[in-house]
């Protein structure tokens, strides 16, 4: 439900929830294209605080995903 709960407050760099059942048993987005390259020191950048939100997510390849073109957290929660 964490996904949920950060959806909510409409940041561009996550990819947004289009469906999700009670207790957070089943969360749908947009299927994300994969990355190819990853550079740490950019995603860190990319996750800094931003509107005072810093994203939740964990600095790995397969947190991150491309949907319509755009760079969006994919999996995202404390």
């Amino acid at each position: 439900m964490q996904e949920v709960e950060f959806n909510r407050l409409n940041d561009e760099r996550l990819a947004k929830i289009i469906f999700h059942l009670p207790a957070g048993f089943l969360v749908v987005m947009k299927r994300a294209e994969p990355l190819i390259d990853f550079n740490k020191k950019f995603f860190a950048s990319f996750c800094a605080t931003h509107k005072g939100f810093q994203l939740p997510t964990e600095l790995k390849r397969d947190s991150f995903g491309y949907i319509d073109g755009k760079l969006v957290a994919i999996d995202y929660g404390c």
